[in-house]
C-alpha cells in the first residue's frame, strides 16, 4: 500500500513537472507586455572565462538587470539599468550604454570567486550615490555617500569584528556633524563637531586609512647619513651583497607603509628587479629600525605611503643621492639597441631559458578549465647591468595568459648584459611563451 502511495505522489510529481511550462509560460509574456521596452536576442551569451545574462526587473516596468557569473557558475556581479528605449539586446550592450538608452540606475553587487559579497553600489540616473565593501568575513567594512568627485551623506568604517570604528557625515566633500572614532570593543576613541570642514568643538577625528598624500608626509628623523650607516651595517656582510660583481650598480625605488605608530609595516620595490634583489631589500628591512615621524591629518597621526630611491651595489645599500639619481634618470633616456656585438646571454645560455620558463610558469587555473592556450611575444629591455626592465606585451593571446607571461619575465635572474664596442648597452629583447595544454 505504501509502495502504491509512493508511485501515485511521484506520478502526480511527473505530471505537474511537465505541466510547469504551461503555468509559467504566460506569466513571462505578462512580465514583457508589462514592461516599457521588450528584450529581443538571447538572454544570455557565453564567453571562455564568464557568462553573461539578462533578465527583466520585477519590480520596475523600466529596468532589468544584468549578471555575470564565474566559469564555475558562481555569481561575479549582478547590476540594475535604467532602459530608456523600447528595445534592448544583450550582443549590442555597449552600444546601448553608448547611445544612452541603458543606465546605471539601481544597485550593483560584486562578489569574489568564493561567493562572498565584495562590494555594492547605489546608483541613481547613471550617478553613483552611495558603496559599501566587505570583509573577507561577510562583515562591513566601509560605507560611503556621494559620487566620484565629491562626498555627500553619511561616512562610516568597521572592525572586521563588526564593531563600528567611524562615523561622520559629509557636504559638499566637507566634513559636517559629528565625527566619533570607537576601537575594536566599542569605546569611543575621539569625537569632534565639524561645520563646512572646520572644527568647531572636541577633537579632529580622521578616518583609519593608508594615505597616499597626507598633508604632512611622514619623514625619516635622521638624516641621511645616519640611514646609510645602519643600511650598510645591515647589508654590506650579507652573502648575496658581498658576492655581487663589482661593476653591477642598481637604483631601486622603495614604497613603504609606514604605521601611524611610525614603524615599518611594508617594503616593496616598485621599479624593474630581480628575485635576488627582491631578497635583499625583504632581509634588510626584516626588523624594525628606521625612526620614522608618521604621518598626520588634521595633526593627527595616520599610516601612509613614503617613496624613496636606494643605491645597491657589492658595498652594500644606501640612500640614492639626488646626483645618483639624476645620473640614473640620464641613462634612463638613452635608447636601447637591438643587435649588437655581443648580444645579451641568459645563464646557461638557451637550455637554461628553457629549463627557467618550465620552472616557473604556472598555468592560470581558469585559462586551464576553459581550454585558453597560445604564444604570448613578451618584449623587454636587458640593462647595463644585466636586469630585466620595460616589460611589454607584443602580441598577446588572452589577458589570463598575458598577465603570466609578464609575471614570469619579471622573475628573470641578471642577465650577461649586452656590449657593444666592448662597453655594456641596453638591449632590447623579444621572446614568445607558449602555453600549451596536453
Amino acid at each position: 500500500m505504501r509502495i502504491l502511495s509512493s508511485f501515485f505522489r511521484g506520478w502526480i510529481t511527473f505530471w505537474m513537472f511537465l505541466a510547469m511550462p504551461t503555468i509559467f509560460c504566460p506569466s513571462v509574456l505578462a512580465q514583457e507586455k508589462e514592461h516599457t521596452f521588450k528584450i529581443t536576442g538571447d538572454r544570455y551569451i557565453d564567453f571562455a572565462f564568464m557568462r553573461i545574462s539578462v533578465a527583466y526587473d520585477s519590480l520596475s516596468a523600466d529596468h532589468l538587470y544584468i549578471c555575470r557569473y564565474y566559469r564555475t557558475g558562481h555569481l561575479k556581479d549582478k547590476t540594475y539599468y535604467l532602459v530608456t528605449g523600447n528595445k534592448f539586446c544583450l550582443t549590442n550592450m555597449d552600444n546601448h550604454i553608448a547611445k544612452k538608452d541603458l543606465i546605471l540606475d539601481g544597485i550593483q553587487q560584486i562578489y569574489s570567486d568564493n561567493e562572498a559579497l565584495e562590494t555594492e553600489s547605489v546608483y541613481k540616473n547613471g550617478v553613483l550615490q552611495q558603496m559599501i565593501d566587505y570583509y573577507n568575513n561577510g562583515n562591513k567594512h566601509m560605507m560611503y555617500s556621494g559620487d566620484d568627485k565629491s562626498l555627500n551623506g553619511p561616512f562610516k568604517m568597521w572592525h572586521p569584528n563588526g564593531q563600528l570604528g567611524f562615523s561622520g557625515n559629509y557636504e559638499n566633500n566637507l566634513k559636517d556633524g559629528i565625527f566619533e572614532s570607537f576601537d575594536a570593543s566599542g569605546n569611543l576613541e575621539r569625537k569632534g563637531t565639524y561645520s563646512k570642514g572646520k572644527l568647531i568643538d572636541g577633537v579632529a577625528v580622521v578616518q583609519d586609512f593608508v594615505y597616499d598624500a597626507p598633508e604632512v608626509p611622514a619623514e625619516y628623523k635622521g638624516n641621511d647619513s645616519i640611514l646609510n650607516k645602519i643600511l650598510i651595517k645591515k647589508s654590506a656582510n650579507l652573502v648575496d651583497v658581498a658576492t655581487m660583481d663589482s661593476t653591477v650598480e642598481d637604483f631601486l625605488d622603495l614604497k613603504f607603509t609606514i604605521h601611524k605608530s611610525g614603524q615599518i609595516k611594508k617594503v616593496e620595490i616598485t621599479n624593474a628587479s630581480t628575485p635576488l634583489e627582491e631578497e635583499i631589500i625583504k632581509t634588510v628591512f626584516s626588523h624594525q629600525f628606521m625612526d620614522f615621524q608618521p604621518a598626520t591629518i588634521e595633526g593627527v597621526p595616520v599610516s601612509s605611503y613614503f617613496s624613496k630611491s636606494f643605491f645597491l651595489s657589492h658595498k652594500g645599500l644606501q640612500a640614492a643621492t639626488d646626483l645618483m639619481i639624476q645620473k640614473n634618470n640620464d641613462s634612463k633616456d638613452e635608447n636601447p639597441y637591438t643587435i649588437v656585438e655581443d648580444m645579451p646571454e641568459f645563464p646557461e645560455g638557451e637550455m637554461g631559458m628553457r629549463k627557467f620558463l618550465a620552472q616557473t610558469i604556472r598555468y592560470p587555473r581558469e585559462a586551464t578549465a576553459n581550454h585558453i592556450q597560445g604564444k604570448v611575444f613578451v618584449s623587454f629591455v636587458i640593462q647595463k647591468n644585466g636586469t630585466v626592465g620595460d616589460i611589454a606585451i607584443v602580441r598577446g593571446v588572452h589577458p589570463l595568459l598575458d598577465a603570466e607571461a609578464m609575471r614570469v619575465v619579471k622573475q628573470m635572474p641578471r642577465w650577461t648584459p649586452g656590449h657593444q664596442a666592448g662597453k655594456a648597452v641596453k638591449v632590447s629583447y623579444t621572446i614568445p611563451i607558449n602555453f600549451v595544454l596536453e
